[in-house]
């Protein structure tokens, strides 16, 4: 199946969720899995909350 936006994540914060907690990865990409997670339950406003989401999806494409 070829890679596309709509293929390539289906959920970003289930992956954020599953990098986070998955000892087979990097340790520095759990870490930064943790502090987005907190980043986005901190996150002050809806707007916040969908700019990080941005960011973290291309984060996690380009990863």
């Amino acid at each position: 199946m070829k890679r596309t936006p709509e293929t390539d994540l289906l959920d970003p914060l289930d992956q954020l969720h599953a990098d986070a907690e998955n000892p087979l990865i990097a340790p520095s990409r759990r870490v930064a899995a943790r502090v987005a997670l907190r980043e986005l339950r901190e996150a002050d406003t809806e707007a916040d909350r969908r700019a990080l989401m941005a960011t973290i999806t291309r984060t996690l494409r380009a990863g």
